[in-house]
């Protein structure tokens, strides 16, 4: 009776330990995987970030450059030349525009500039 209820144990007790090493086991591959997948997921993000700082130094110099060509006084007074001003008003404010969604898409609390309205264009 006593060695039955030994055995009965014994095997209780190397079941317990089969299924707990096979759960160890399964747990260590899924941590591996997810630590893989962590890894090659945080290279896409901080490769994406850093296009996103490019492209940020890309904006900038162009708003800056298009700041610095619509402060110049036009000495022609077309149509077709003050049409042409404000298309390149509307695109200075365009690449602001987008800059600012770039932004806030990153930082919520970030604006880099008022975008001008319409009743500030000549």
């Amino acid at each position: 009776m006593i060695t039955t209820i030994i055995t009965l144990l014994i095997i209780s007790l190397c079941f317990v330990l089969f299924f707990s090493i096979t759960l160890n086991v399964l747990l260590t591959i899924v941590a591996i995987i997810s630590s893989y997948y962590a890894y090659k997921f945080s290279r896409i993000i901080i490769s994406v970030d850093d296009a996103l700082d490019e492209t940020f130094e890309i904006l900038d110099e162009k708003y800056r450059m298009l700041c610095v060509l619509l402060e110049k006084p036009i000495f022609f007074d077309s149509p077709e030349v003050r049409a042409g001003i404000n298309d390149l008003k509307r695109s200075r404010d365009s690449i602001l525009y987008v800059a600012n969604v770039l932004a806030l898409s990153i930082d919520p609390n970030a604006v880099i500039e008022e975008i001008k309205d319409d009743s500030e264009i000549n």
